[in-house]
């Protein structure tokens, strides 16, 4: 197994001691052996293996946590926030003071339906009894009896729903709110629970102003900002409440995730459905907003590309004596996307009839259809404003934002359609801030 990283190394998350800011190539990472997890911020990158946690990043400083997290502990990471869930379903906070602190959920209770009707001629059936923020909200019709007529017994038993541990199944965060799935499916925003009735959810994710939630189903639900379009719902508005995004009707999707302001699913036919913001093409989709050159020009970088080799014999590149140092490497660049486009052209598994109109926010969910039918995508995963595919034949492929190289194509421009990354063997994919990793099997 190896594992490569490119994108920002400002903070040497990459590549410890190193001080190249950027790498725009994959580049392999040596200090870490073997990681079962990835979480990538903008500073840092959280990595855990088979023993311990560890944590690259911040120049270096306090760059082990092994003491700080148990390793049997599932985690969510934000740039400046750190969540932990314990086995026993608990959820956790690691505060700045470097100690951890419980977080306490208002519970959210179902009771069966309660049916009088065979007691009283008058009184009809009682919808279900729901409680949450710890009021009890009973919709009942007729003379139905009040809370207080019921008996000891039922009472000891509402006390007793009402102080039962919650067990959480998965967290996910952002700086600004942590979401959280306990094991009956039932979504938590902050401590407040979200009732969605009818539905078991399964997964959740979240970006930076908008929530995306999966059921048993496969239905995708949506809330939050969608100011960007990354509700899905085809319009440009705000959403409190869990809403299916109803573009998706009919389709089993088996995963979901976020970037900043955008949204991936995968179905279980093996296809890519995309929505959102695509300023920097981060959908895969063609943007008016692609730039020729990239808006950051302050930061020098090394293409470390296993492919650069292959592309310093070309025409386009000057004579090692006369042309510096900095023209050689822009020309390489240049040849090396020149060529890489060029391949890009030729390969069997691109559908050349796919979708050229220019998107800058996609507010319902579209196919992305720019592989033929026979590929199958693995897995996707997002970055803040771009995204990495994995596909089955195990190479790995990226689009969106790039002024940090964290595409690893070798150049730092925007790339407003997928790009193919020169490794091969991939087998996972990780992206998170301005930071992409991929690990292979070889």
């Amino acid at each position: 197994m190896m594992i490569f990283g490119c994108g920002n190394n400002i903070s040497q998350q990459i590549c410890r001691n190193e001080e190249t800011a950027i790498f725009c190539c994959p580049v392999p990472i040596l200090e870490v052996a073997d990681p079962v997890e990835v979480h990538a911020t903008f500073s840092h990158i959280l990595w855990k293996t088979e023993n311990n946690w560890e944590m690259t990043g911040f120049k270096g400083s306090g760059s082990s946590v092994r003491e700080n997290i148990p390793v049997n502990w599932k985690v969510a990471v934000s740039e400046n926030r750190l969540v932990g869930l314990t086995d026993f379903g608990t959820v956790m906070l690691f505060e700045k003071k470097r100690s951890w602190r419980k977080l306490h959920f208002q519970p959210y209770l179902e009771r069966p339906v309660i049916d009088r009707a065979s007691q009283d001629q008058n009184i009809h059936k009682v919808d279900v009894i729901k409680d949450w923020h710890g009021v009890r909200a009973v919709k009942e019709c007729s003379d139905a009896p009040s809370p207080s007529e019921n008996s000891g017994q039922s009472k000891n038993s509402e006390v007793s729903d009402t102080t039962k541990e919650i067990e959480f199944e998965k967290i996910s965060c952002e700086d600004n709110r942590v979401l959280c799935l306990d094991k009956e499916g039932v979504l938590y925003t902050g401590n407040v629970p979200l009732p969605v009735l009818g539905h078991k959810f399964t997964d959740i994710a979240v970006g930076k102003e908008h929530n995306v939630a999966l059921t048993a189903e496969g239905i995708v639900f949506t809330w939050g900002s969608g100011m960007r379009g990354q509700l899905g719902n085809g319009e440009i508005c705000q959403n409190e409440q869990p809403t299916p995004v109803h573009g998706l009707r009919g389709i089993m999707i088996k995963s979901i995730t976020c970037g900043g302001w955008h949204s991936v699913v995968i179905s279980d036919c093996d296809d890519a459905y995309v929505w959102g913001w695509n300023e920097s093409g981060q959908l895969g989709l063609p943007t008016k907003a692609y730039h020729e050159e990239p808006p950051f020009k302050s930061f020098e970088y090394s293409c470390m590309c296993s492919l650069k080799s292959q592309f310093t014999t070309d025409s386009h590149v000057p004579d090692p004596d006369i042309a510096s140092d900095k023209q050689r490497q822009d020309n390489i660049q240049s040849s090396f996307t020149k060529q890489l486009t060029k391949l890009q052209k030729e390969d069997p598994r691109i559908n050349k009839d796919h979708c050229k109109e220019d998107v800058n926010v996609q507010a319902s969910p579209v196919l992305l259809d720019f592989w033929c039918e026979g590929v199958n995508i693995r897995k996707v995963t997002c970055g803040d404003r771009h995204s990495l595919f994995l596909l089955d034949d195990g190479s790995a492929w990226a689009a969106g934002m790039n002024k940090y190289g964290q595409l690893g194509l070798g150049h730092t421009k925007p790339q407003n359609e997928p790009g193919e990354i020169s490794l091969k063997n991939v087998i996972d994919i990780y992206a998170g801030g301005w930071n992409s990793i991929f690990i292979t099997s070889i």
